[in-house]
């Protein structure tokens, strides 16, 4: 990397964030702190970006907001649920139901 940039603490303070207001994740980091790492020298525009321990999504969510495809994924059903539903349009909460219960399915089926 040639340039130096400024990344924020990765820890959560008191959220001024309005989807933690809604769904406070206890292992989560800022968006702020997403934002810095993805606007950086080091990530390409159109770079996928991947995170193994998605949780409540916020890698997911702010790299889509940034354009920028990408991948998460988590062991928890639940935190899938609230990733996905970070990234859907308002005019599509009313689908949360059903992927709740797909969900439910697929982990009772495993």
């Amino acid at each position: 990397m040639t340039g130096r940039f400024n990344v924020p603490s990765p820890k959560r303070r008191t959220s001024v964030e309005s989807f933690t207001k809604l769904f406070p994740y206890y292992a989560g980091f800022p968006e702020s702190f997403v934002r810095a790492v993805l606007g950086s020298e080091a990530i390409k525009p159109g770079s996928l970006i991947y995170d193994p321990w998605n949780g409540s999504g916020t890698t997911t969510s702010v790299a889509s907001e940034m354009g920028l495809p990408s991948i998460g994924i988590d062991i928890n059903p639940v935190m899938v649920i609230v990733a996905k539903a970070r990234l859907l349009p308002r005019s599509e909460l009313f689908s949360l139901r059903p992927l709740a219960a797909a969900e439910r399915r697929a982990c009772q089926s495993a």
